[in-house]
């Protein structure tokens, strides 16, 4: 099981429970999301596969930026249909209650983890301007205008970066 790829699947199981308003696709989308929150954790870190049980290898940034995505898709789904919640006896493992903000909770956890390993953001000033440089774990960078003070870098799609 790669986090990247079951996170593509949720997020289009959960897009598709909002357009066709079919509850059965949410709880398909619900049941990998549980999963992946309570077996890809190994000592405090995100991790990208699991084999046999056993989650293995640091996961990447499309890891965290699908994943991030795949929660946003079933908080939306959830919350836009107005009438359904994740778990009430009829989907997840646990039985537990899976409200909209469990799975943004989940989000924002998900996106301070990767912050805090994965994302390094300098200002650098220029004769002409400043720039911001943005560098992800595997190396790749990029420069752009910095961003006005209004504006938020979370939850930012990060899945073209690295």
């Amino acid at each position: 099981m790669i986090v990247a790829w079951n996170s593509l699947m949720i997020s289009g199981l959960a897009r598709a429970a909002s357009v066709f308003q079919n509850r059965e696709y949410l709880e398909l989308a619900a049941r990998p999301a549980d999963f992946i929150l309570t077996h890809q954790w190994l000592d405090g870190r995100f991790h990208r596969v699991n084999y046999d049980g056993q989650a293995s290898v640091l996961a990447q940034s499309e890891d965290y930026a699908l994943f991030i995505k795949a929660l946003l898709d079933l908080h939306q789904a959830i919350a836009g249909s107005g009438q359904w919640t994740i778990g009430d006896g009829q989907g997840t493992d646990d039985g537990q209650h899976r409200s909209p903000a469990f799975w943004l909770e989940n989000a924002v956890k998900v996106q301070d983890e990767f912050d805090e390993f994965l994302w390094s953001l300098k200002v650098v000033t220029t004769t002409l301007m400043p720039v911001v440089i943005y560098w992800c774990g595997n190396g790749a960078m990029w420069t752009m205008p910095p961003p006005p003070p209004t504006e938020s870098l979370r939850l930012t799609w990060f899945g073209s970066c690295c």
